[in-house]
């Protein structure tokens, strides 16, 4: 017998859980958690084994990168802090990965 859980604090917990254990690799989100079933291993004290399936996604690790200095015209550079203003950014920097990442995920 399956059981599918919804609860969203359950999958938090588990998340956080599962990133604790985990130095290198963390999870960035848990889709879906599935009981698949469970034994009875001793009865005193009562010791079972529970079978889980979780289903996520791990969060992609990150690399930093110096670019060389950034040549703008003025004019460029005020719509950019401009844009940066509207958008609520407080760093130019956050806002062209931002602007990179959204480009290129819809590749």
């Amino acid at each position: 017998m399956k059981f599918q859980f919804t609860d969203e604090k359950l999958k938090h917990e588990m998340k956080n859980s599962l990133n604790k254990l985990w130095a290198t690799d963390k999870v960035k989100d848990i889709e879906s958690i599935t009981y698949e079933g469970s034994n009875i291993i001793t009865r005193d004290p009562t010791f079972f084994d529970i079978s889980i399936r979780i289903k996520g996604h791990w969060e992609e690790k990150e690399t930093v990168i110096r670019p060389k200095e950034l040549r703008l015209n003025q004019s460029l550079l005020d719509k950019i802090n401009q844009d940066k203003e509207k958008h609520g950014y407080k760093e130019i920097e956050t806002m062209i990965v931002d602007a990179l990442d959204n480009y290129y995920e819809g590749c």
